[in-house]
């Protein structure tokens, strides 16, 4: 097992929990019963989302972790319209019952503001933990003679590897 896997699964069950607080939240705005939120097409929802944001690289920051915040920013914002696109289209193709509380738009409006600034802070807590991590990686490889050494400068971030 890889050692990024544990930051992994903390950053998909923190925006799991993200997608559980943002639903609830959703239905006490518009005072939907809470049973409703938590159904079958309530998890298929929140599923659905964890696989976009994986799709479409709100992980990257655990692949790539000296990305900058910005860039990353701009993908997470990606995924969160993406998946709130891809909701109305599935409302649209689907046409489910009025009782369905995840399609709509004011929930969706709700939980996709929520979720953008739950995944912005929780990137930018997670971010450090990922540098910290992949330098530590590197400074093992580079120990073992499998790497040179980090950077010349002493610098806190390692160069190109060509």
């Amino acid at each position: 097992m890889k050692r990024g896997w544990p930051l992994l699964w903390l950053s998909v069950s923190l925006d799991l929990l993200g997608v559980l607080i943002g639903a609830g939240l959703s239905a006490r705005l518009r005072h939907h019963d809470l049973v409703q939120v938590f159904q079958l097409d309530g998890l298929a929802f929140g599923l659905g989302l964890l696989l976009l944001a994986w799709f479409f690289g709100g992980y990257s920051f655990l692949r790539w972790p000296w990305m900058p915040y910005r860039q990353l920013v701009r993908r997470w914002w990606l995924v969160v319209l993406i998946a709130l696109g891809w909701s109305a289209l599935m409302e649209w193709l689907l046409k489910p019952p009025a009782d369905a509380v995840w399609f709509h738009r004011s929930t969706l409006l709700t939980l996709g503001l929520f979720l953008a600034i739950w995944g912005l802070v929780m990137r930018w807590w997670l971010q450090p933990l990922a540098r910290r991590q992949a330098r530590a990686r590197l400074e093992v490889a580079a120990a073992g003679g499998c790497l040179p050494p980090l950077s010349p400068g002493g610098g806190s971030t390692p160069g190109l590897f060509v």
